[in-house]
């Protein structure tokens, strides 16, 4: 190598001068001279380093040195926090290991099988349960293998389960999904699943894995199965019990009604005093047996679940009234007072079951009247307004009985118990009527309530839904309005009753709770009208009108007397205008008002009324057929229909009806339902099929 191209250009020159061309240097020599030139140039910055020190300054010197020194001990504060850092990850490295091995161990140990899938189908993870119940290893643990390997059907149809239908597979488009209809079919043995799989989203939101959990339910389906046929046999045998008490207890009541109908018969004939009075006993027993029976029936039905509720318009008032007139004597016995308030607001027609409705009210008002030894029972009924023109209808029945401690309440509804079931017993019975009214009020859309405390009273509300029906026609009661009535009772709540009824026809009425608070109320405005009450402490209904008649300017004021122990036949008119029976039905005291204050009546009797007795006795010489297989109901029965005159002839069933009817013209059939041949039901269809044509 040349020297020129090595020396230091200072040297260099000083070598050409002393030794001209530098190329024709020894090369020994030159390696000196390289040598030396390299010392030259580290001796050049050296002195040249030297020099700028030389011009710093000693506050320059102590910035840079306190530089150095903050660039040091940075430099180890990074070490320390790098060393931490480094110890922190290791923690947390530790405990993902752990948390991973316990998540492991937990999939291991569950008695489901878990798959997990990445996005390409691909396993991921595979517990032992899975493989347990697949029989497969983790590398055999494909989408395609499962299909291919196994034969997945749908439990019910047998029919092969879609792929793509499978919760893993809808898992990996987003959708969460469960199936319990799964049956995989392996090696001959079929083993019913149970799966469900969701998918599990990276950071950027897309779907990273499908995880999905299946599992063998065969001792659960197998449970299942025996809790249905153990349901099934169950419910067979209420059947059968029940099935076999309907038919008992008809069987029971075909004979009651002739025991009790033939001793109406025998009533009707000369019997001394004695024998009329052992009649009387078999009757009342009869009738109680039959009352029992009659329970046990219903019952018999709505466990067998054969009772069909009707559903007809009928007017709900109406039906309240003829419900409480079948407890009048009952109450009157025990000198209880009987009430009735409809609110304004309760429709007056509705479509449902009259008759079940009024049984659960018979029974309602039975059983308070029985518990009931003085005081008064009420029902009160409110209306809600529910959507799609339904109404929700509470019917309150209100007593001021003995009432229910709170430990016995839990037995009131339940079948064949009673509150107090002690052989010392003071009240009879069988236990199923508010077991029964509790079971006809839910059959009704509704239910049954009670709330009562000792000593009190109870409250036993029944609750029904039904639609309005179209109502008739309500009685104008324009000619009653602005005529001043004074109602007199004792009872207050049968005074708030007759004032809002009064009210509601637009009359001005006062009230009084005795006959000295009457007589003063009557010293001032004149009143149009005047209603007592018959039973009153100090000055009953009748001594009040006396008092009232004797008075000068009250002569002519007319009075109605209300009475809870019937109607007097005896009343000199010239005192008494009209007596009623409490309670007294609305229609019928709006009509005697309008009677006794001389305004005509708007509207002629609703076509909702049943006729009057003596217009049915009017009819007597009817032709009659009568349908019944059992031969003391027949002689009941016709005896009966003779003895007020009718003719009658008697077949023993259906195909017997509609041979009589090709014969004969009747004016009336009288049909018996359950008979040999053909029950009544079906020959009533035929011979309504045949006036049809």
């Amino acid at each position: 190598m040349p020297a020129s191209n090595v020396l230091n250009p200072l040297l260099e020159k000083q070598a050409l001068q002393q030794l001209g061309d530098l190329d024709a240097i020894p090369a020994p020599i030159a390696s000196l001279l390289r040598v030396v030139s390299a010392t030259y140039d580290r001796f050049q910055r050296d002195r040249q380093l030297l020099e700028r020190a030389m011009d710093l300054s000693s506050d320059e010197l102590l910035a840079v040195n306190a530089r150095l020194r903050e660039e040091r001990d940075h430099q180890a504060e990074m070490l320390v926090d790098l060393q931490e850092e480094i110890a922190r990850r290791e923690v947390a490295e530790t405990a993902l290991r752990n948390s991973k091995q316990l998540l492991t161990q937990l999939l291991e140990a569950v008695p489901v099988g878990v798959l997990v899938v990445d996005r390409s189908g691909s396993t991921y993870y595979v517990n032992r349960m899975a493989k347990t119940i697949c029989g497969m290893t983790r590398e055999e643990f494909t989408l395609d293998l499962l299909t291919e390997k196994f034969k997945l059907f749908v439990r019910d149809t047998r029919a092969h389960y879609p792929t793509d239908q499978l919760p893993v597979v809808r898992a990996l488009i987003g959708e969460s999904s469960m199936i319990d209809d799964l049956d995989l079919v392996q090696d001959g043995q079929v083993i019913p699943l149970q799966s469900w799989a969701a998918p599990v989203y990276s950071s950027d939101g897309t779907i990273e894995y499908a995880i999905s959990a299946f599992a063998d339910i065969s001792g659960r389906l197998a449970v299942e199965e025996a809790l249905r046929r153990a349901k099934d046999d169950a419910d067979a045998a209420a059947r059968a019990k029940s099935e076999f008490l309907a038919n008992m207890s008809h069987e029971i009541r075909t004979p009651m009604n002739g025991v009790i109908g033939m001793t109406s018969l025998l009533l009707d004939t000369a019997l001394t005093y004695e024998q009329q009075d052992f009649v009387n006993v078999i009757r009342s027993s009869g009738e109680s047996l039959l009352t029992i029976i009659n329970d046990i029936l219903d019952f018999s039905k709505i466990e067998a679940r054969k009772l069909v509720l009707e559903r007809h318009p009928f007017d709900l008032r109406q039906c309240l009234e003829d419900a409480l007139d079948l407890l009048v004597p009952a109450a009157s016995a025990k000198g209880l007072e009987l009430l009735l308030h409809v609110e304004h607001d309760v429709p007056q027609i509705i479509v449902s079951d009259v008759t079940r409705v009024r049984q659960v009210i018979v029974n309602l008002l039975s059983n308070a009247i029985k518990f009931t030894p003085a005081g008064e029972v009420s029902v009160h009924v409110t209306a809600e307004h529910l959507p799609r023109d339904l109404f929700k209808i509470v019917i309150q029945v209100r007593d001021t009985g003995i009432g229910i401690p709170a430990d016995r309440m839990n037995l009131l509804f339940e079948s064949f118990s009673q509150v107090d079931a002690s052989i010392t017993r003071k009240y009879g019975g069988t236990g199923l009527g508010l077991a029964i009214s509790h079971q006809l009020s839910e059959l009704l859309g509704g239910g049954l309530t009670v709330t009562s405390a000792p000593g009190v009273g109870s409250t036993f509300a029944c609750t029904l839904v039904a639609p309005a029906g179209e109502a008739e026609k309500r009685p104008d009661t324009g000619e009653l309005a602005g005529k001043r009535v004074l109602i007199v009772d004792d009872n207050v709540t049968n005074l708030r009753i007759l004032a809002l009824q009064t009210s509601a026809w637009g009359m001005r009425p006062e009230t009084a709770s005795s006959g000295e608070e009457a007589l003063t109320r009557l010293a001032g405005e004149p009143f149009d009208l005047a209603l007592f009450d018959m039973q009153m402490p100090g000055m009953d209904g009748l001594a009040l009108a006396r008092a009232v008649g004797s008075r000068d300017g009250l002569a002519d004021m007319p009075i109605v007397l209300l009475s809870s122990i019937g109607q007097n036949l005896t009343h000199d008119r010239s005192i008494i205008h009209a007596w009623l029976s409490k309670p007294v039905k609305s229609e019928y005291l709006r009509r005697t008002i309008a009677e006794a204050c001389r305004v005509p009546l708007s509207t002629p009797r609703l076509p909702s009324e049943s006729p009057p007795p003596a217009a049915l006795a009017s009819r007597a010489g009817t032709r009659i057929l009568l349908a019944e297989d059992n031969a003391i109901n027949q002689k009941v029965a016709t005896k009966m229909l003779e003895n007020m005159g009718h003719r009658v002839d008697v077949v023993a069933n259906g195909l017997e009806v509609l041979d009589a009817l090709d014969r004969i013209v009747y004016d009336i059939v009288l049909m018996d339902m359950m008979m040999p041949e053909m029950d009544g039901l079906t020959a009533t269809r035929q011979v309504r099929a045949r006036s049809s044509r």
